[in-house]
This record gives C-alpha cells, structure tokens and sequence, in this order.
C-alpha cells in the first residue's frame, strides 16, 4: 500500500514537472543534471546493499553485537567515500554537464551546470539512503524503506511549488535535494532509535573483506550498467528541444511496474533466495522462483495490454495540461508502445539479477550487463537516426531482453531444471489470468467512444479506467470459471455451446 501511494505521488511530481514546464530546453537541462547525482549514489548504494545484506544476515547469525560494528563500519566508510566524490562533483561540474551532453547549447548547459551546483550535495545522502535501505531489509524490516519514496516527493513538489515563482527551475533541484536529505533521515533515525546505528567503533571489521570481494563485480556490472543512461543522454541531446524531457516522461510512465511490482517482488524473494541458498534447499528456489516469475507474467501481460492499447489516453491523462502540449502527447506516447511490448523483460530483470547476487556469482552478472551494454550501444547508434528517441527506448528493450534471457537459462541451470517444466509452471501461474485481463482490455478499447486524447486528459482517463474495470471483470470470470464452482460450469457450458453452434454453422456454409 505504502508502494503504491509513493508511486501515486510520483506521478503526481511528474505531473507537476509537465504542467508547470513542459518539455523545454530548460527541462532538458533538469534531467541531464539529475543524471550525476542519481548514477553515482545509485551505483555506490546499490553495490554496496546487495553486497551487505549477504554477509550482514550471516553476521547478524553469528553475533548482534558483531553485526552491529559491521553496519557502522560500512555506514561511516560509505559516508567518508561519498563526501569526497560530493566535492569533486561540485569541482568539475560543467566538465561531467559536458559528458554527458555533449550536444547540448550553450544556454543549456549554463543552465544544467547551475541546476548540478544545486543538486550536487544530494550524492551523499542519496548514496547513504541505498547503505541505509539495505540494513533495513537485512533485519527483514520493509515499513521504513518503503516510506523512502513518500517522504521524497511530498518534499519535492512542497519546495517546488513554493519556491517555484521566484526562482523557476531551480525550484525543481532545490526540491530534489530536500526529498533527498528527506529519503536519508527517514531511514537513519529508525536505525538509530532501535540501537542498530551509532558513533564509529573503528572503520575497519573482518567481514569487510568478504564483502569487498563480493561487492567488486557488482559495482563493475552496475557501472557497465549506467552506461545505457549515459548512451542515451548523450545521443538524445542531440536532438530536437524537448525530445530529451519527452524521453523521460515516456520512462516514468514505462518503468512504473518494474517499481511497483519488479523491484518489489525481487526485493522481497531476495533475503529467501539467500536463506534458500545458504540452506542448499533447491526445491525451495524452484517454489519461490515460480511464484515469482508467474506473477511478472501476469503483471507484465496487464502492462502490455495497456500500454500497447492505451498509451495516447495514458499519456494524456498524466501530462496532457499546462505547458505540456499535444505535440508532447504524440511524442512521448510512441516509446510507451515499446516498453509495453517489452514488460515482461523489464520486469523480470530486478529478480534474476537478486538471484544470482544471492548466491554470489557477482561475476556473471557484470558478464550479462556488459553484453547487455554493448546490444544498447550498437541498437542506439543504429537506431537513433530513423527513429530519434523511440530507437533509443527499443535499442534499450532489446538489451533487457538480452539480459534477462540470458540469466534466465543460466539460472535453470543452476536449479537443475528444465526449461520445459520451469515454463509449464510459470505460464500455469500468470499467463491464463494476464490473458483475460488483456482481453477485456482490448474489447474496451473496440467497443468505447472515439474522443480526442489532445483535446481532453479527463477522456484519456475515462478510457483508461473504462478498459481497466473491464479487463478486471474479464479477470475476475476466469478466476470464477478456474475454481470450478456452479456458475463456473454454467459459464463454460454456455461458451462450449457458442462455440459449438459456431462450428455447426460453419460447416453447414461450407
């Protein structure tokens, strides 16, 4: 519930960021430069969380007071690191607007230096806020993590909107800062409360070395991974004013269910695959790994079916207001279409990565991002051209699909399992249900009112919802029919004989 309503807020933000300033140059600028501080705590928090929660249960099996050292030590070390890349951040701040966007104007990349000055200081508490996040989930505590995105974009659209008439962007990065420092204390004054976070007792613990070793190929492949980020930004802002921003509000929409759902999912089997792992218990994997899997079906079928179908109503719903224009909605709805034919991979990605962190076999996942990396880069440079900012979302699909594929033979492999079997199990879980929804969904989209999206967000909404409820009865008929009760049988004999006289007359005709 608290997931769904920081994601709720998110699109609200989004909403704002639409309404309030479109797709501009000046947006354009807004997130190039909430590129540096995202990439480089992203990637010293996520190594470091996926490294920690292994070795710290262990710890925290072996001795509390043990474990306790290790998390001041990793805290306080974290803290010292992320300072010292905060200042050379701010040091070489028009240098890394450069790299980023080397296509950039020059009024634009006055502009981003200026917003990156501001959102710079947001590297150490955004990084602290992942180390923070993984001591959490390591004790089996989700309450104070999932409160993390609240927290952010409460603070993030209150600073915007006060701040937003006197100094126009800038609002938007002083408001990214304080939902910043915001995700941070959310998490650290828990930690500090319950005794499990305090002064340093020394920087140094023998499990350290375990997690370094562990932590080396994690960093590598999320390193490898962040270029796709980059790639993109470089390639986009060569294009026209604008397509940048509306590249990002296509993602925000796109990437929704791997936040909501993916991420959610991998977290939670994540601390089981290690139990399991540590356990040697296969069948176990197998049962969590198909429940796993059956519900990314399931979702990410859903996903396609409104994306593929709705993207102009859900585009439109969301920006369509302001100074986001009816251009907008044409662009930003065209790579929508892609990452709702790409899912199911975007989805499962979160989860075969966790599984393989859980055993650690860091290694092959860095192998698995750099082959992923080099598909995006050749796709991008092949793709852009033609198709501008919806080559480089598909060149991005395909290296997922890559990636995901790829980890998933391996991780049949290791279970000792058939692709056969692991694909009847998975398709027994999620695909019967995901079909009916995509069903009603389509039969929504055929049978509601033609209205024009550019003229009006409210239709785009209705229609949304109209094919949403639908798509939900169709559900809801299967799972009737599926449990097999009096109405399910009077369903099935009615269809039966539709059917049935279908083909009778069928025949007769011919």
């Amino acid at each position: 519930m608290l997931t769904a309503f920081s994601v709720a807020l998110g699109f609200g933000r989004e909403s704002y960021i639409a309404y309030a300033y479109g797709a501009t140059g000046y947006t354009d600028a807004f997130y190039v430069a909430a590129i540096v501080p995202d990439m480089v705590a992203g990637w010293i928090s996520y190594s470091l969380t996926n490294a920690l929660i292994p070795v710290l249960k262990e710890e925290l099996h072996v001795s509390p007071i043990s474990a306790k050292r290790l998390v001041g030590a990793v805290f306080w070390n974290t803290s010292l690191a992320l300072a010292v890349m905060t200042a050379l951040g701010l040091l070489t701040k028009g240098v890394l607007v450069s790299l980023l966007a080397p296509r950039f104007s020059l009024v634009e990349h006055a502009e981003a230096v200026r917003l990156l000055r501001i959102m710079m200081v947001a590297v150490l508490f955004s990084g602290l806020s992942g180390v923070l996040w993984g001591i959490h989930n390591a004790h089996e505590n989700f309450y104070y993590p999932s409160m993390v995105g609240i927290i952010y974009n409460i603070l993030l659209l209150t600073v915007a909107l006060l701040l937003h008439p006197w100094v126009g962007i800038e609002a938007l990065a002083y408001g990214f800062l304080a939902g910043t420092i915001g995700r941070f204390l959310v998490q650290f004054i828990p930690l500090v409360a319950h005794n499990r976070l305090g002064a340093p007792d020394g920087l140094w613990h023998p499990a350290l070395r375990s997690m370094m070793r562990s932590m080396g190929p994690i960093f590598a492949s999320v390193g490898v991974g962040s270029l796709n980020l980059i790639v993109d930004r470089i390639l986009a802002s060569g294009l026209n004013i604008g397509h940048l921003s509306d590249m990002n509000y296509a993602s925000k929409i796109g990437m929704l269910p791997n936040g909501l759902i993916g991420v959610a999912i991998a977290t939670v089997l994540y601390t089981r695959f290690v139990t399991h792992t540590l356990e040697e218990d296969e069948t176990q994997l197998r049962r969590i790994t198909s429940e796993g899997f059956g519900w990314l079906i399931f979702v990410g079928l859903i996903v396609m079916s409104g994306f593929v179908i709705y993207a102009p109503d859900l585009v439109a719903a969301l920006y369509h207001r302001g100074a986001f224009t009816a251009a907008d909605v044409r662009i930003t709805q065209s790579p929508l279409l892609i990452y709702g034919w790409f899912g199911v991979f975007y989805l499962a990605s979160p989860l075969v990565t966790h599984f393989f962190f859980a055993r650690k076999e860091n290694a092959f996942v860095m192998r698995s991002s750099l082959l992923a990396v080099a598909v995006n880069i050749v796709g991008s440079l092949s793709l852009v051209g033609p198709l501008g900012i919806v080559g480089l979302v598909l060149a991005n699909a395909l290296s997922q699909a890559v990636y995901v594929l790829l980890q998933t033979r391996i991780m049949l492999r290791r279970l000792h399992w058939s692709a056969r079997v692991f694909l009847i199990e998975v398709f027994r879980r999620g695909l019967a249900p995901g079909l009916a929804f995509a069903v009603g969904a389509a039969l929504a989209a055929l049978t509601a009112p033609e209205h024009g999206y550019a003229m009006s967000s409210l239709a785009g909404l209705l229609r949304g919802l109209y094919g949403g409820t639908l798509g939900t009865a169709t559900l809801l008929l299967y799972v009737s029919i599926a449990r097999g009760n009096m109405v399910s049988r009077f369903l099935r004999d009615l269809f039966c004989g539709v059917v049935h006289r279908m083909v009778r007359a069928y025949r007769k005709r011919t």
